[in-house]
């Protein structure tokens, strides 16, 4: 991913798609920003992609989250337990409050998730809680949402049981489709953008929102955290056209733009690659193009071969991307792998691919 930043003397760090300020000295109180388009919702529960995502992450916050220095740690929650068989997490909040004032307890977490969980509720993520006890059965409607193992013990003490053990859930209880929203929201003014009945557990606030045009966030005031937030205000432009985003930048109107709310047209990024204000940071994550197996004539694995080892990821990478991303063989990202990992994908291996191929074509019928 890659970020054009001017010189500030506070630390910006995106990673994961998370946003996270931490307290230096600075004169600037103010961080001007933009998206390409406008979030499809602020309601945590019903999406996830990196628009969306970015902006839930400053207004709103879960029981854990990612330090500017990258390091997971508590957020909501002041402490953790873990059974002895790594299935049951016992979570024991600190002392935090919505933007309303109103205490946010255990008992958000658990309305909130087993919201996700109801059989019609729109959540584009909902399966990154079925690591939860139940809760794929809950979701499929074969069980109650009632059976999903969540429970509030008090206000203050929330329980979850996993089906199997789950070295990453804590990391999932990270993003934004852990993160709780306010028991009196209502559903209706976050569809039409009404901000002043809407109550937020992070950084920020939303001040205002005019679709197509900008976001305005405020720093807030009952955010727990709030002494260690540097910035008073986020502008956020709303702008769809590249070229307009980048002479913004160039005309010091906009002081940030990163690869995943912003992208820049193939020609404008060849140019500023080597600049000193263009960052490169990596991230967890890979792009895909996914196949329908269950139709002709994807639904023949041999073919489904030949195309994969036909493409050069080197070529895209050098030519389209211009980033100098390692090119996916695997499945897990090197940022996150320790040592030599063996590639599970052949890259550009061209004869290989023609072998498939004509595999595919006999079997197929297709001359």
């Amino acid at each position: 991913m890659w970020v054009l930043m001017k010189r500030f003397s506070f630390i910006v760090l995106i990673l994961i798609l998370t946003l996270s300020c931490e307290k230096k000295e600075t004169t600037h109180k103010t961080l001007r920003t933009c998206i390409y388009s406008d979030p499809q919702s602020l309601d945590t529960r019903k999406v996830g992609d990196y628009i969306s995502s970015e902006v839930l992450f400053m207004l709103y916050r879960g029981l854990m989250h990612y330090s500017a220095s990258g390091e997971l740690e508590p957020s909501l929650c002041k402490r953790y337990e873990i059974s002895k068989d790594k299935k049951t997490y016992t979570f024991y909040l600190k002392k935090a409050f919505w933007s309303n004032k109103e205490a946010i307890t255990a008992y958000d977490f658990e309305r909130s998730w087993k919201k996700i969980l109801e059989p019609s509720f729109p959540s584009q993520y909902a399966e990154l809680l079925y690591p939860i006890k139940n809760a794929e059965a809950a979701k499929r409607g074969t069980i109650s949402v009632d059976e999903v193992k969540i429970k509030a013990i008090n206000n203050k003490v929330l329980k979850v049981e996993l089906e199997h053990p789950n070295p990453y859930f804590l990391f999932l209880t990270s993003f934004s489709s852990y993160f709780p929203m306010p028991k009196n929201i209502d559903e209706k003014n976050l569809a039409h953008q009404n901000v002043n009945n809407l109550a937020f557990s992070g950084p920020f606030i939303l001040e205002k929102w005019e679709r197509k045009s900008k976001m305005i966030l405020k720093k807030n005031p009952c955010f727990y955290n709030k002494d260690k937030i540097d910035l008073d205000s986020i502008h956020i432009s709303i702008i769809s056209n590249e070229e307009t985003a980048f002479q913004m930048y160039e005309n010091n109107e906009i002081d940030f733009l990163s690869s995943f709310l912003s992208p820049l047209a193939i020609e404008t990024l060849g140019k500023v690659k080597n600049r000193d204000d263009s960052k490169f940071i990596a991230i967890g994550g890979f792009s895909f193009l996914c196949f329908n197996t269950e139709k002709f004539p994807f639904n023949n694995k041999h073919l489904r071969k030949a195309f994969s080892l036909a493409i050069d990821r080197k070529k895209i990478v050098d030519n389209i991307t211009q980033l100098n991303e390692p090119i996916a063989l695997r499945c897990i990202p090197p940022i996150f792998l320790k040592g030599p990992n063996k590639d599970l994908i052949k890259n550009n291996e061209k004869e290989l691919a023609k072998k498939h191929f004509d595999k595919a074509l006999g079997e197929l019928g297709v001359s």
